[in-house]
């Protein structure tokens, strides 16, 4: 028979069942941290906000170093089934204004791994049936309504859709539930940044004439930029980042509208035949004030968030996840307590240099400009882009490739200090 305990907030609740780490949120990074965690024999539970997986594409970019990542921290056919998945890009050109676009090959890195391009509700299949053959499943329509720290242990209370309230013990939770976190307010963690002004629309739509699968293409102007990838199976994803000059509506987004605003930022027409989403949305540069707060951590977009810039806010958060669940697992098997501590150091630093990295370039397209700003761009910026040093620093930053390396790193070294590493 279960015992019912009283909270003074939510009133009767199941007693908990006990379980090593309680993982809030089923994203990439939620995913991630579960699979290495339960690889290595943890006991994990991961909680979903949503009653079932997202169909729509959002963060949709693995960089060869999360991918090298993938491959070190869990095994080399969940990186062959995400490749399968998605499209391997080998070349971005850059269109400014009506001149010749500016080319810059992808595929000059020390790595065997791409750049993927690969819908954000493929890679969390992919990741959560790995995870289910690991003994774990998603306990979907689960939403946390309150925290308690105790020096052993904390106590994660939650609701389900039938109303079902349970509390659960847990020896760490980590947040992987989003820019919006739970946790994070719970744990009263300041989320420090502003909004972008701007108006910000994407769809995934086809588009009339031939766009090759194996290139993005990014088009500047003085209004703005467009960005499009390629989704796989003719299907391209479209990000519109127009300038503004005052509010920008909250109306739902007309295909005329983003019709306009592609023609537009492309200074040319780019047909779009068909569509299936179509959304406006806002764009933070955000940190929180810290990753830790006693038995509980962030991870992912509830510690930061940044501009789309060189998409890496999903890549950052998976990396997050493999430093902690590293972590966790030494300290688990009988590890000083200590080196939780190191999480954050480790990784604060990697959130900052991106978040400097994007807004720096965010900033750059979307400045607002008088006559003089708008001739030097012209002139200047494809012989920025053209020089070779430049692109070499850029697609080495991008890549994620000596991070994600140092990650892995770390891994082998706390491997031997588990001893039973596999």
């Amino acid at each position: 028979m279960p015992n019912f305990v009283r909270h003074p907030l939510i009133g009767p609740i199941l007693t908990a069942v006990e379980t090593d780490v309680l993982i809030v949120g089923a994203g990439p990074t939620g995913l991630a941290a579960a699979a290495l965690l339960a690889r290595h024999g943890v006991r994990v539970r991961v909680l979903e906000k949503r009653a079932s997986r997202s169909d729509t594409s959002r963060a949709f970019g693995l960089l060869p170093g999360t991918l090298e990542c993938i491959e070190g921290f869990l095994e080399p056919s969940v990186t062959e089934l995400l490749r399968a998945a998605g499209v391997a890009i080998t070349r971005a050109e850059v269109h400014v204004g009506l001149q010749k676009p500016i080319g810059i090959g992808l595929q000059n890195l020390p790595t065997r791994q791409p750049f993927l391009v690969l819908e954000q509700c493929e890679t969390e299949r992919i990741l959560e049936e790995y995870l289910s053959s690991l003994g774990v499943e998603i306990e979907r329509g689960r939403e946390v309504i309150a925290l308690e720290q105790a020096p052993d242990y904390i106590t994660v209370h939650a609701s389900s859709l039938g109303g079902r309230r349970e509390s659960i013990k847990s020896v760490f939770v980590i947040g992987c539930d989003g820019a919006g976190s739970t946790v994070r307010r719970q744990l009263g963690i300041s989320f420090l940044g502003y909004q972008y002004e701007g108006n910000f629309m994407l769809a995934d739509a086809k588009l009339k004439g031939e766009w090759p699968e194996s290139r993005v293409q990014a088009f500047v102007s003085g209004h703005g930029v467009l960005d499009v990838f390629p989704l796989g199976r003719g299907w391209m994803r479209l990000i519109a980042m127009l300038k503004t000059k005052g509010p920008v509506s909250s109306a739902e987004v007309t295909m005329p509208e983003f019709q306009s605003a592609v023609d537009v930022l492309s200074e040319r027409r780019i047909e779009i035949t068909e569509h299936r989403w179509l959304t406006r949305f806002n764009v933070h540069k955000r940190l929180a004030q810290t990753y830790r707060s006693g038995r509980a951590f962030l991870a992912g977009d509830a510690a930061h968030i940044h501009s789309p810039a060189g998409g890496q806010g999903l890549n950052l958060g998976i990396q997050d996840a493999f430093n902690l669940a590293t972590k966790i697992i030494v300290v688990l098997r009988g590890g000083e307590d200590s080196l939780l501590d190191r999480y954050e150091p480790e990784r604060r630093p990697a959130a900052m240099r991106v978040l400097r990295g994007t807004n720096l370039a965010f900033r750059i397209m979307l400045l607002r400009e008088r006559a003089p700003v708008t001739w030097a761009r012209s002139l200047l910026f494809p012989r920025l882009v053209r020089w070779r040093p430049l692109q070499k620093l850029v697609l080495n930053e991008v890549s994620a490739l000596e991070p994600a390396r140092r990650e892995i790193a770390r891994k082998v070294f706390r491997g031997r200090l588990a001893q039973n590493e596999t």
